[in-house]
């Protein structure tokens, strides 16, 4: 509510306005700020000053799949629009936070286990495999996560290790039981 206010009192054309739209796309949004964002896609409504831009595309589009308003196909169709390597990877991103299941399976497994990935397409699914609003898809992660790590940082160079090491750490779970696995990891003698 905060950042709508602070979106509808932005001046036109700033910095603000941009950071508050960048900030609000990454945010659990409300129904009419999903309508809203699908509206600036088609060129309506879209407050005074702001440039819906190819990467302010992205953020929205990422926005709505990731809370279940925009398919895959709307995913394609943006990525025909950007065929750019940029697009390519903000497409893997959206791919990565569609809400269901599967989609958080096919992105934990291309993340973890695809070692053939380019780096950039890596830290793409990561940076969409985890959103605020997906908590309950999330939660069997966090086991996963410390069951697999180790064998990610063994099987792969620091670097690339390290993308999955730190980008897919169970933030979304911060309670007692993931700070419990997290030690228990780390007393291990060969962690």
């Amino acid at each position: 509510d905060a950042l709508s206010f602070r979106l509808d009192t932005a001046l036109p054309g700033s910095d603000a306005q941009l950071a508050v739209v960048n900030s609000l796309a990454g945010c659990v949004l409300p129904q009419s700020v999903l309508t809203r964002f699908r509206g600036w896609l088609l060129d309506v409504a879209v407050p005074p000053g702001l440039i819906v831009d190819t990467d302010l595309r992205w953020r929205l589009v990422q926005a709505l799949v990731a809370h279940g308003a925009a398919t895959e196909a709307e995913v394609d169709a943006e990525a025909q629009r950007d065929p750019t390597s940029t697009g390519q990877r903000q497409a893997e991103r959206a791919r990565a936070l569609v809400p269901t299941p599967e989609a958080k399976e096919r992105a934990w497994q291309r993340a973890v286990h695809d070692d053939d990935l380019p780096n950039a397409v890596q830290e793409a699914i990561i940076g969409g495999f985890s959103h605020p609003a997906q908590r309950a898809l999330l939660m069997p992660y966090v086991e996963r996560y410390f069951a697999e790590v180790a064998e990610v940082w063994a099987r792969r160079t620091s670097e690339r290790a390290q993308s999955v090491v730190v980008g897919l750490f169970p933030a979304w779970a911060v309670e007692k039981p993931t700070v419990d696995a997290a030690d228990g990891w780390f007393a291990q003698a060969d962690h």
